[in-house]
């Protein structure tokens, strides 16, 4: 078991936990756990896009909002980034999120075959509790397309 999981073993399904270990260990991924916060974003797009698609009070909305504000603190453009199985503006999109692990068995081909530059995995999505996530970063590609991924 990987540090990154402390406290969080209940909301990731084991089979995940373990395609997760053997791609770190085979070094083809990097796993960073990352505490969200909510607060207001900037791109008019990705908010029209969450709009159309969460209600406000809705714990996926969070998320999405809080996706959406750490890309833009790290200076990647929302247009340019998938969120929860949808494209915000842009059809290349080398940025990928998910919520809940909805989307685990994509995460792989997201990384390989379409050059995903991260995935990040908000691991359960609430209404009020912290919003912990894990980064996805791709390291090696040939490598992360042999683990064992379902």
């Amino acid at each position: 078991m990987l540090p990154e999981f402390e406290g969080l073993d209940d909301w990731v399904p084991r089979p995940y936990r373990e395609a997760l270990c053997a791609a770190v260990s085979s070094k083809a991924i990097r796993l960073e756990r990352v505490l969200l916060s909510a607060g207001p974003i900037a791109s008019e797009i990705a908010e029209e896009h969450l709009a159309d698609r969460w209600n406000p009070s809705s714990p996926l909305y969070r998320a999405a909002t809080a996706v959406v504000r750490y890309w833009e603190q790290r200076g990647i453009d929302p247009a340019r980034c998938h969120l929860h199985g949808a494209d915000i503006h842009d059809k290349e999109t080398p940025y990928f999120a998910g919520f809940g692990w909805r989307y685990f068995r994509s995460i792989r081909a997201c990384l390989t075959r379409f050059g995903g530059v991260e995935w990040v995995e908000v691991v359960h999505p609430t209404r009020t509790r912290p919003l912990d996530c894990f980064r996805i970063v791709p390291l090696d590609r040939e490598r992360l397309d042999r683990v064992a991924w379902d």
